[in-house]
């Protein structure tokens, strides 16, 4: 009889101890997935960066941005109007001129986290963001950017040389588009 009060003990004990960790389980794991601490908490959010930006210093603008404001400014307008970037419609959207303001970020060699935390965003409303610019603005280089080259103003030095061949081939093709 006391051999099996001692193997009922042993039972209890094992299952008590494995009751345990699925409970510990458990808790690491609504910790982890469910409950949530907010991450971006800034009082200065992205679309209050660019306002105080085109409030404040000329150089400041620039130094961020990377052009003059009025430049910023009619470079959002005409990826609005001209090649489909799309403007919010809710009122809690990011704005034109926040969502450029994060694709000259990266131009700029800024990670995705640095960008989220500039701007309080999170990293798939960067990506989805900078991805929409970066579709506007392949349009926008299509039409602005289209380059000048011919034959004949190609250096003599590089013409005259065939291992420079697929460079000219290269150069013929822009020239077609």
């Amino acid at each position: 009889m006391e051999m099996l009060n001692q193997m009922a003990v042993q039972l209890q004990q094992e299952q008590n101890c494995t009751f345990l960790q699925a409970c510990q389980l458990a808790t690491e794991w609504y910790q982890k997935h469910m409950h949530k601490t907010p991450c971006r908490t800034s009082i200065l959010t992205g679309n209050t960066w660019i306002c105080e930006l085109y409030a404040g210093h000329m150089g400041r603008f620039e130094e961020n941005v990377c052009m003059p404001k009025e430049v910023f400014a009619a470079l959002c307008e005409t990826l609005v109007n001209d090649f489909g970037l799309q403007v919010p419609q809710r009122p809690h959207g990011l704005a034109v001129e926040e969502s450029v303001a994060m694709f000259i970020h990266v131009l700029k060699g800024k990670q995705n986290r640095e960008i989220q935390e500039r701007f309080q965003h999170s990293g798939e409303t960067v990506s989805r963001h900078v991805h929409n610019v970066l579709n506007s603005m392949k349009e926008f280089t299509v039409v602005h950017c289209r380059p000048t080259y011919s034959q004949h103003r190609i250096h003599p030095y590089v013409r005259s040389r065939r291992k420079y061949l697929p460079f000219k081939v290269l150069q013929q093709n822009m020239i077609d588009i």
